[in-house]
Order: structure tokens, then C-alpha cells, then sequence
């Protein structure tokens, strides 16, 4: 996909008026510059993403063997110049069921507490990362780099249903 030498053919049907012809050879370009960029990185995000994957692989990341489900990284720049590493969950999300009722009512919550001495909580911006991930789904936390498969051993932000399962 992302080098030259390697072409393939968008077949469009014949019944396809000239505006929507139009409009998917428009489509289709755009995709394709999308994905070719997304593939190519530069030797400055290769490094990135090795020093990002150092740092989180103790706490944060294992080493994933034989993973079902494997999802693509992308390097996103930040304000002050640093790359953020992003997985793209999107594909994921799309798979799993929505839960209905993600969050208990307010007054289950308040009858919940009154039977206790103490109620803590963690900080919204800073808590998901300490959820640890049941074994039996880091595997779909996994994604793929030029050094190896990994997988996340914490929850994240941008997965579906997650608010529920930190509440």
C-alpha cells in the first residue's frame, strides 16, 4: 500500500452516474494518501515510538504471544513538539456490544455509600491506568510495532463501555 511498486485497481460500476463517479475517485484518493502516510514513518517516529514503548513496557505493556486481535498505532504530535503513541481502537469499539445502562442511577449509588464509613475515589484524568485489564481480555488491547506485539495490562481511554467498568 504504501510504496509505488505495489498498485492495486478500483473497480466502478458501470451504472454509477458521472457526480457519484466523481465523488468516490475523490474518495479513494483521499483514503489512499491517508494510509500511505499512515505506513511510512518517518525515522524520527520509528525512534519515538521505541522510546514510548521503553518507558510504558514495565508498568503499562507485556509482551503478547499468539494475539487474536492485533490493532494498528498511530503517532499523533502534541503542542510542545513530543509525539503522543495512540492505538486505534476504532475497529474494536465498532465489534462490541453497547451496554444499555453503562452507569447505576444517582440514588443507587448514594444508598450504596451510606453503608460504608469510607467512599474514596480516583482522580478521572488519572485513574484508568490503574484498573488492571482481566487477562482474558488484554489480548484485545494488543497492537503490533516493528519490535514486536504488545498488549496493554491497563485500562484505557477510547474504549467502549469503559466508563461503566471504572464507575
Amino acid at each position: 500500500m504504501g510504496n509505488d511498486e505495489i498498485r492495486k485497481g478500483v473497480k466502478i460500476g458501470m451504472t454509477i452516474k458521472g457526480n457519484q463517479r466523481d465523488r468516490l475517485l475523490k474518495l479513494q484518493t483521499q483514503v489512499s494518501l491517508k494510509i500511505r502516510v499512515s505506513l511510512n514513518q518517518t525515522k524520527v517516529e520509528v525512534n519515538e515510538t521505541r522510546d514510548i514503548v521503553k518507558n510504558k513496557r514495565g508498568r503499562f505493556l507485556a509482551v503478547a504471544k499468539y494475539p487474536k486481535w492485533v490493532t494498528n498505532i498511530v503517532l499523533v504530535p502534541k503542542k510542545d513538539g513530543k509525539v503522543r503513541m495512540c492505538v486505534d481502537y476504532w475497529d474494536l469499539n465498532r465489534a462490541s456490544l453497547k451496554n444499555d445502562f453503562p452507569l447505576p442511577h444517582i440514588d443507587v449509588l448514594v444508598d450504596n455509600i451510606t453503608q460504608h464509613g469510607f467512599f474514596s475515589f480516583m482522580d478521572g484524568f488519572l485513574g484508568y491506568n490503574k484498573i488492571k485489564m482481566a487477562p482474558k481480555d488484554m489480548g484485545k488491547m494488543t497492537f503490533i510495532i516493528l519490535w514486536g506485539t504488545f498488549c496493554y495490562k491497563v485500562m484505557l481511554f477510547g474504549l467502549k463501555n469503559i466508563g461503566a467498568t471504572y464507575q
